[in-house]
């Protein structure tokens, strides 16, 4: 495939890393030491870059994934680096590059895509919409529970160091994400050493563990210590990747840990949830969010995503909606969505009979699908047309927890 004269979009080559590296370093100010990593970081198989000569113009970077909704994990590809040189932004480019990565990744058995927004144009007309939110809390060390403080009548759980192995963290992690809505997990192997467990970073990495007799462990939580720059004369962050507690006793275990850094440190801040339930165990409203980040996520595959996503057991009924996808005729419809007992069956809709009433941008169906917003608030908002006969199901298939991730990619 050509994007114009002399250019062409393939996947990268190990000699392209010269040219994309400057690429990358520009177009997202990278930090100096993720850019003195970039050899041993950067893997040509994930990217698709547009190329004229030997110049790098555009690249797409899709990384392995799972996405969990309703208690199950559907095929994701993670898209980063989305990136563009100079000369050639508003050429189209960058969206050829895009759209060549989605029709792979679909091909490949993706269900949907999701990534970090650096403009929301560009991705809507890609068929992208909110998925969910990345969230930083924050709290200062000495706000912190002690350990020795407990919960009711339990004491706080054990604590071990980070075992070397990762599987049972990843147990741990898979046990919060069938609860949830929208984590997101790594299936390749330098996403938990690098992204969860922080191996790519200039400071030294940290972890504990809450332990308990099954084989995922009651908690679990990877850190570091960042200094806190040139304005502060004293002290340092804790900065988790992931803080995950399974019972109070081990989200008390983890917060006294911490509080354990209070001599030398002077905050810790985690990814969680939008509404975390670490705020009940704090006993004033000390707890900040420091940074919030929307994603976005698109449905890449109608039928599959739907049959393949978790739902509640009580929901029963049938419907008939359309689609518009500008880039997946299949995806368009019309499709007759068939749920007993919480399970769904999507087939093809025919006959003059079956009217899906006007067609839902895959963009709104794609953030209705992932609990960000009920098809109600999609309707106020004007994404979707109140009239659509397949709202007031798809309101009680969608029901859940807001969708949230601890992973920034």
């Amino acid at each position: 495939m050509t994007a114009g004269p002399g250019r062409e979009i393939r996947r990268a080559r190990p000699e392209d890393g010269e040219s994309i590296g400057p690429l990358w370093t520009s177009s997202f100010n990278l930090p100096p030491a993720w850019v003195a990593k970039f050899e041993e970081r950067f893997r040509p198989e994930r990217v698709l870059v547009a190329v004229e000569g030997d110049r790098v113009l555009a690249t797409a970077q899709g990384y392995a994934t799972a996405q969990w909704f309703g208690g199950r994990p559907l095929a994701t590809i993670g898209i980063a680096s989305v990136a563009t040189d100079p000369i050639a932004r508003g050429t189209g480019m960058g969206g050829e590059v895009m759209r060549r990565l989605l029709d792979e990744a679909r091909q490949s058995g993706n269900l949907l895509a999701s990534l970090y927004p650096s403009t929301l144009p560009f991705y809507r007309r890609l068929g992208f919409e909110y998925g969910g939110v990345f969230t930083v809390h924050r709290v200062l060390l000495g706000e912190l529970p002690s350990a020795r403080s407990g919960w009711g009548n339990d004491a706080a759980a054990d604590l071990v160091a980070m075992p070397e192995d990762d599987e049972p963290i990843r147990r741990s992690f898979r046990r919060l994400a069938e609860r949830e809505n929208g984590l997101v997990e790594g299936l390749e192997e330098d996403w938990w050493r690098q992204r969860v467990l922080g191996r790519h970073s200039a400071e030294e990495p940290g972890g504990t563990v809450a332990t308990d007799e099954g084989d995922a462990p009651e908690g679990y939580a990877a850190y570091r210590q960042e200094r806190l720059g040139e304005a502060a004369d004293w002290g340092c962050r804790v900065a988790c990747t992931h803080l995950v507690a399974h019972s109070p006793r081990a989200a008390i275990a983890l917060l006294g840990f911490f509080r354990r850094f209070k001599g030398v440190g002077r905050e810790l801040t985690w990814q969680g949830p939008p509404s975390d339930p670490m705020a009940f165990l704090l006993p004033e409203q000390t707890l900040q969010v420091a940074r919030t980040w929307r994603f976005m996520s698109r449905i890449l595959d109608v039928p599959a995503a739907l049959e393949g996503r978790g739902y509640p057991e009580d929901v029963h009924g049938e419907a008939v909606f359309a689609v518009d996808d500008p880039q997946f005729p299949d995806n368009r419809g019309p499709f007759l969505l068939e749920v007993e007992g919480g399970k769904v069956r999507v087939s093809r809709a025919d006959g003059d009979d079956r009217d899906g009433g006007p067609p839902i941008p895959i963009g709104a169906l794609s953030t209705m699908f992932a609990a960000y917003v009920s098809p109600a608030a999609a309707a106020r908002a004007g994404l979707v047309d109140p009239r659509s006969p397949s709202l007031g199901l798809f309101g009680r298939l969608f029901a859940g927890p807001a969708p949230w991730t601890p992973d920034f990619f």
